[in-house]
């Protein structure tokens, strides 16, 4: 599968693998696709089962949000392959470590608290704005044997991991709808282990290449959909509170 392609599902509604709304448009992406040998000048040390740091995440472009006209999710994808000197099949050996996370950012107008004609008031930004953690899957595959493949969520042989989550801040000025957001990108990674990457495959191992990509979708504050899961499950309670009263 393609990501990113677009399906037309029945009813005519469009989906999006990763996107959640086929509305959703692309605000920036942050993408990295090297070989930590060839590429970055990286030695891959001597077999260790201590966690060890190829290359350490450094800060990525910030970039500037509009919550009056946008609401936004980050999503992140990772993706780590040893490239080894030889092409057998043993146990212990890893194919590759892959990695995905969203994270969304939730902007609430105080005009939308408002109730029976009366204006409602942010006394801070805390009170409009918030980021709402962090749903993350990630696992190795290798093989457990010469015919037979396995995969577990550990944090062995090599692969990617977010030192810093990405965050994101509005501004302290009222109404609170602009702010930034700053990503991190991922340690590259790389432990042994007797079980997922032991000593006799990690010798044989001549290069890893590490890839990740964060994308920052957005979608109109106008639409008719509020955002993502929270927000706009959030706004929808607003709108009966402020309407009947009845929760739908």
């Amino acid at each position: 599968m393609i990501f990113n392609q677009s399906i037309t599902a029945s009813g005519g509604a469009s989906i999006v693998a990763g996107r959640i709304r086929g509305d959703a448009e692309l605000a920036k992406s942050w993408t990295y696709d090297k070989l930590i040998v060839a590429d970055e000048g990286v030695t891959i040390p001597a077999y260790t089962t201590t966690d060890t740091v190829l290359k350490s995440g450094a800060a990525l472009t910030a970039e500037s949000l509009d919550f009056a006209s946008y609401s936004y999710t980050l999503l992140y994808r990772s993706l780590a392959t040893p490239i080894y000197s030889n092409s057998t099949k043993s146990y212990a050996k890893e194919i590759y470590h892959a990695q995905s996370s969203n994270y969304r950012f939730v902007y609430t107008p105080p005009s939308e608290f408002g109730h029976d004609g009366t204006s409602a008031i942010a006394a801070s930004k805390t009170n409009v704005f918030t980021s709402v953690g962090t749903q993350n899957y990630a696992r190795l595959v290798y093989y457990y044997s010469s015919s037979g493949i396995w995969f577990d969520s550990v944090s062995y042989g090599a692969y990617t991991q977010l030192g810093t989550s990405p965050s994101a801040s509005a501004t302290s000025t009222s109404p609170f709808n602009t702010g930034t957001l700053t990503i991190t990108a991922p340690h590259l990674k790389i432990r042994g282990n007797s079980g997922y990457l032991n000593s006799s495959n990690w010798a044989n191992i001549t290069d890893i290449r590490y890839q990740y990509i964060f994308e920052l979708w957005r979608v109109p504050q106008s639409s008719a959909v509020n955002g993502w899961v929270i927000e706009s499950q959030f706004r929808h309670i607003l709108d009966c509170a402020n309407g009947t009263g009845t929760l739908t």
